[in-house]
């Protein structure tokens, strides 16, 4: 008997087996043309964000600073610089990424503001603490400013100027000192500054409190009766916009009044700021209390005070005790 053979079977059989036998050997010669050992480093490092503010002690980055210097020493050897541009009167924070910051050890971060010159304006640092995400990936610093030290070369000039136009309160840069003397002043006419008075400064909130005399004010007394020649008081804030402080007292007294702050008085507003007003019996000043924050008008309906003054008093100061 006669058995078949299964001719096309085997023929695949023998190609799949030949097809193996390609991939193994292009297989091994990949291997053999392979290093015998890869190495591979891996580098642990983060981003910082630093969030730098001004000083607790005043309300805005300093006038003489136009830049910042940022720099973050790892181990005290490896050290990672960034620098930047302040405004002038800037008062928002500064925010600055630092990137791939080694992970591990111990780092230091220091802050510098200066002016074009060199001069160093405000400080601030920290550290040592460890190099990593949680202790270092998000950092905010206040800096401490310097005072411009004062000597017999020292010489002030006119920053800006209050004007008022289109309806509202701008801090404009003058194009020359102003010219105009004490012997300017006049109460001939109805509507020209006849006085300057009392002016005060909060340096944490930032706002400037000034009296003045003059005709025109479009008010009337305060208490009742007509418009004339009074004294009144304002405040606006001391960056722009100046109208985002505005106080005003809305009515004029016939005597001196006043705002008067406390220099030493507490970002938020609150503490020893004052308005003086003629009492209205005729007998001294009243002392009353103004909130210096960006929402609280003057109330100068208000029936609590602090007390009086029996002496007739044309100028005013909080003590820094309080």
């Amino acid at each position: 008997m006669v058995t078949a053979i299964p001719i096309v079977g085997t023929i695949l059989k023998v190609m799949e087996i030949a097809a193996t036998l390609a991939a193994i050997a292009e297989t091994v010669v990949e291997v053999l043309g392979s290093q015998a050992l890869t190495e591979n480093d891996i580098t642990l490092s983060f981003d910082m964000a630093l969030t730098i503010e001004h000083d607790p002690d005043d309300f805005r980055f300093p006038l003489e600073a136009d830049a910042y210097e940022v720099t973050v020493s790892v181990d005290k050897s490896v050290t990672f610089p960034a620098s930047g541009a302040i405004s002038a009167g800037m008062t928002a924070p500064l925010a600055v990424t630092l990137q791939n910051i080694p992970s591990g050890g111990r780092l230091s971060v220091e802050v510098v503001l200066k002016n074009s010159m060199g001069w160093i304006a405000a400080t601030a640092s920290l550290g040592p603490l460890p190099a990593t995400p949680e202790s270092a990936g998000a950092i905010t610093l206040a800096v401490k400013n310097r005072l411009v030290p004062l000597t017999a070369q020292t010489q002030y000039q006119h920053d800006l100027e209050l004007e008022f136009q289109d309806g509202a309160h701008v801090w404009v840069q003058p194009s020359q000192p102003p010219t105009a003397t004490r012997a300017a002043l006049s109460c001939s006419e109805n509507d020209m500054l006849c006085q300057l008075s009392q002016i005060s400064i909060s340096p944490r909130t930032g706002m400037l409190g000034y009296a003045w005399r003059t005709g025109g004010l479009g008010v009337g007394q305060c208490g009742g009766g007509p418009d004339d020649v009074f004294y009144s008081f304002q405040n606006v804030f001391a960056s722009p916009p100046p109208d985002s402080g505005l106080k005003f007292a809305g009515c004029g007294f016939t005597l001196p009044a006043a705002l008067v702050y406390d220099p030493q008085g507490p970002p938020t507003g609150a503490g020893n700021n004052f308005y003086v007003e003629p009492a209205a019996d005729g007998d001294g000043y009243i002392v009353r209390s103004v909130v210096l924050d960006q929402s609280t008008p003057l109330d100068l309906a208000q029936t609590s005070n602090w007390g009086r003054f029996t002496q007739a008093l044309d100028s005013f100061a909080v003590h820094p005790g309080g």
